[in-house]
């Protein structure tokens, strides 16, 4: 019987264990100028056709053409351009859901809470300017705890991994400390699409469509960057003065896109009494 092989045609029908192969292969070659994108999508097309070892000339013709084809189809994982080749890392779709022990947020960040989300956006932007270590490991550390058993409850409050507390960020790092490389690389690159989708493109929320974009617009003023228009610490203290979900630490223990959609409605009562 022939066994069936799929190839993913976009990032949301690639599987975790087919991204953690791709990953660990894009990241050596970013590490080696003799491996090229060919080579990386070859070996790839290899991988999920089930590699052929059979010392039978016509079948290993056979899957080399079937590893040419495959190859043509996943060439939009990069896009180049006349100066380099980038890797399309463009999901919300989390391919990394667990490592080792560890958990990470649910896709598209719908379990992500407002304080943890602050914390993860700090530590982020520490280390694309900076580019250590300690910044990654906080930001990976961050987003991945031990599961909780209280999702196994009749309690279960939508965390299904143990409750952040900012306070134990070193602790957090340091249990990512000896991960692979490619791994924190690649829950960086997730982060950072999510980040840039959250502000740009739309949601799906309790079967409304939902765009936060007009959140992060500067207003027309050049002076002000688009990811900084939103200031997420005078957030947490302005909703925090209102009570809208309660004190400081309250208000950092709200989902994320509770906050967000506050926020939202604010911004459209205001824009609508502009209009009377």
């Amino acid at each position: 019987m022939k066994k069936v092989r799929s190839i993913p045609e976009y990032w949301e029908e690639m599987t975790p264990k087919q991204f953690n192969y791709l990953l660990r292969k894009i990241f050596v070659m970013m590490r080696n100028d003799i491996i090229t994108k060919e080579d990386v999508l070859t070996d790839f097309a290899d991988y999920l056709c089930g590699r052929n070892y059979s010392v039978s000339l016509s079948k290993r013709i056979n899957h080399l053409l079937l590893v040419n084809t495959a190859s043509d189809l996943l060439k939009w994982i990069f896009v180049e351009n006349e100066e380099e080749v980038i890797f399309d890392f463009c999901t919300v779709q989390n391919l990394i859901p667990k490592f080792k022990k560890l958990i990470g947020p649910q896709s598209a960040g719908y379990d992500l809470r407002f304080g943890e989300y602050r914390k993860a956006c700090w530590m982020y932007n520490a280390y694309t300017i900076n580019h250590d270590m300690d910044s990654l490991d906080g930001l990976v550390g961050i987003l991945y705890r031990p599961s909780t058993s209280l999702r196994y409850r009749n309690t279960f409050n939508g965390d299904f991994r143990e409750p952040f507390n900012e306070h134990l960020i070193g602790k957090y790092a340091s249990r990512v400390k000896h991960w692979p490389e490619y791994i924190k690389w690649g829950i960086y690159l997730w982060f950072g699409y999510f980040c840039k989708h959250l502000m740009s493109e739309e949601f799906e929320i309790e079967g409304n469509t939902v765009s936060f974009a007009p959140l992060f617009q500067s207003g027309g003023d050049p002076n002000v960057k688009k990811d900084e228009s939103l200031g997420m610490t005078s957030v947490l203290f302005s909703l925090a003065e209102s009570r809208t979900f309660g004190n400081v630490d309250e208000t950092d223990q709200a989902f994320l896109f509770k906050v967000m959609l506050k926020l939202l409605a604010d911004y459209q009562t205001a824009q609508n009494l502009k209009k009377v």
